[in-house]
C-alpha cells in the first residue's frame, strides 16, 4: 500500500525521491487515515481472540455469522419480516416462547431448543432455514450452535463496544516457537490444531524487504540491508 497515491510513474518516481532525499512536506498522506484505520481495526480483532485459546464458542466471530445469514431475515429486527414471533438478534426474545410456545433456545439445553430440532429435521415443512430461501447449514455449523447452546449460549454487544482484552497465550505453542511475538504463538497453535507445518523462517534479506515494503511502500537500500545484517542484537528487527 502506497502512501502517497499518484497518477502517473513520473509523479511516483518523484515522490520515492522526496522520501529518500527526507523531504516529507513533498509526500501526499491522504491515505494515512486509512493505515491507520486499517491498524485500528487489527488491535480490534484482539477482542475475538478467546482469552485461554480453547475450543471456546464465541458469539460475534462463531454464532452470529450463522444467525445473520441464515436466520435474521425472518428471525431479526426487521419487524416487517418477523415470522413466528421470534427474534434470533436479542437473548431474551431468543429464549422466550415463539408463537409456536416452545422456546428456540433453552440455554444450557440443546436437545430441548427448537432451533436444534428445526435445523437438525429432514421435514420439508419444519426444517430451518426452510427449503424457499435456498440456504442450508452445514454440519460444522449445526455442531458450532449446539456448543453455543450447550455453553448457556452467551450473547455479545456489537464488536466496536468491546474492549479489546488481550489473550492468555496458548502453553503448548510457547514449547515449539523460538519467537517472542505473541501473535506466533496463537499463529502456530492453531496451525497445529489443523496438522499444518508452519513455512521456514524468512531470511533477514526478506524480512527486511517486507517491512520496509510495508512501512514506505519501496524497497530498502543496500544501506540499509548491510545494517540490518550486522544488527546481531535480538532487537534488530523492532529498530528496522
Amino acid at each position: 500500500m502506497y502512501l502517497f497515491p499518484c497518477e502517473s510513474f513520473q509523479q511516483r518516481r518523484a515522490a520515492m525521491v522526496c522520501i529518500r532525499e527526507q523531504k516529507p512536506s513533498m509526500i501526499d498522506l491522504r491515505s494515512l487515515p486509512v493505515f491507520l484505520f486499517v491498524l485500528g481495526i487489527g488491535y480490534a480483532s484482539l477482542a475475538y481472540l478467546p482469552n485461554s485459546y480453547a475450543d471456546e464458542v464465541e458469539f460475534n466471530r462463531d454464532i452470529r455469522p450463522i444467525l445473520s445469514d441464515n436466520c435474521f431475515v425472518c428471525h431479526g429486527p426487521d419487524q416487517n419480516k418477523l415470522e413466528g414471533g421470534l427474534r434470533l438478534d436479542i437473548r431474551d426474545q431468543a429464549l422466550a416462547e415463539a408463537d409456536s410456545g416452545k422456546a428456540a433456545i433453552v440455554a444450557g439445553f440443546p436437545n430441548q431448543s427448537e432451533l436444534m430440532v428445526r435445523i437438525q429435521s429432514n421435514d420439508p415443512d419444519i426444517v430451518m432455514p426452510p427449503p424457499r430461501v435456498d440456504k442450508k447449514l452445514t454440519k460444522s455449523q449445526k455442531e458450532m450452535l449446539e456448543k453455543w447452546i450447550a455453553s448457556d449460549a452467551p450473547y455479545q454487544g456489537h464488536w466496536a463496544f468491546i474492549s479489546p482484552v488481550l489473550p492468555t497465550l496458548p502453553v503448548d505453542a510457547k514449547a515449539v516457537t523460538k519467537s517472542s511475538n505473541p501473535i506466533d504463538h496463537i499463529v502456530r497453535a492453531r496451525l497445529a490444531k489443523e496438522n499444518i507445518r508452519p513455512s521456514p523462517e524468512a531470511d533477514r534479506v526478506t524480512l527486511i524487504r517486507r517491512a520496509t515494503l510495508d512501512l514506505t511502500g519501496l524497497p530498502p537500500t543496500p544501506s540499509d540491508i548491510d545494517s540490518f545484517l550486522k544488527d546481531t542484537s535480538p532487537t534488530a528487527y523492532e529498530k528496522v
